[in-house]
């Protein structure tokens, strides 16, 4: 499939330099760029969805990226993607070595780099609050995000065509998250801006962050084979989303729940 919006031109452009550095292994893109590269994909595929309601994923300015826990331990594999940015693309200062950003003509693209929990891995990286870099390579960091559990079990490859911003055809592949990853770092957005009093107050229209999660969960085309593969079933709705949200986030945020074992969380929202 090929698309021909700025955000794959330039995604394009990025994955063509990492392979011509030698890093081959498909990266992981979240966020609401990648609910719309899964949903393009689908509908070419005329795979059937859980939903039939079907919705369009809601425009984005950014690529969140999530790297493989073993590409950021590998200094072979990891080497080649700090080289990129530091050739082609600006550091956002505020987060450092996390957020990079490019001058196209429409505008900036940003990127933010992303990983998943490092507990098992801390004797293999360099890790200092939120961030975390491999102790040989310096220069580039990844966010770490806890919530999105099952970040590198249990994605979805997806082929990805297009135009580069020189003109050329180019091919490359990449990985969306599980519906169910998805819903955890949607559920982690909803309960901190329920606990920020003044996001709520600068939010005119009450609960669009609870609507907004179920639009982009509905977006991302929850299938019959995806909610199969071995994924736990949850069921929010009977629960209600806040408190979902309040049994789920304080224990993951807490350190209480390792490497995606559900059956750790609290019962009956107890924390």
């Amino acid at each position: 499939m090929a698309w021909h919006d700025p955000l794959t031109t330039h995604l394009l452009d990025f994955l063509f330099e990492l392979e011509k550095k030698g890093m081959k292994t498909p990266l992981t893109i979240a966020g609401g760029f990648g609910l719309f590269l899964k949903k393009h994909y689908l509908d070419m595929q005329q795979e059937r969805t859980l939903l039939e309601k079907k919705y369009s994923p809601r425009a984005t300015g950014d690529i969140d990226i999530f790297i493989p826990i073993d590409v950021l331990c590998d200094q072979q594999q990891v080497q080649p993607i700090a080289d990129t940015l530091h050739d082609n693309y600006d550091v956002i200062e505020r987060w450092r070595y996390m957020q990079w950003t490019k001058k196209i003509q429409n505008g900036d693209i940003k990127m933010d780099f992303l990983i998943g929990n490092v507990d098992a891995y801390k004797e293999h990286l360099r890790v200092k609050k939120i961030c975390a870099r491999n102790r040989r390579v310096e220069g580039f960091h990844a966010r770490i995000t806890r919530e999105a559990l099952f970040i590198d079990e249990k994605t979805q490859e997806i082929p990805l065509h297009g135009i580069r911003s020189n003109g050329e055809k180019y091919a490359a592949r990449v990985r969306i998250p599980h519906p169910f990853t998805y819903l955890m770092m949607k559920v982690f957005a909803f309960y901190d801006w329920q606990n920020d009093q003044q996001k709520r107050q600068r939010d005119s229209q009450g609960l669009i962050k609870q609507k907004h999660t179920e639009k982009d969960f509905a977006g991302g085309r929850v299938t019959d084979h995806a909610i199969g593969q071995g994924m736990p079933r949850l069921v929010v709705r009977p629960l209600g989303f806040k408190q979902f949200a309040e049994s789920v986030a304080p224990p993951i945020r807490q350190r209480r729940v390792q490497s995606g074992h559900l059956s750790r969380f609290p019962r009956n929202g107890n924390h």
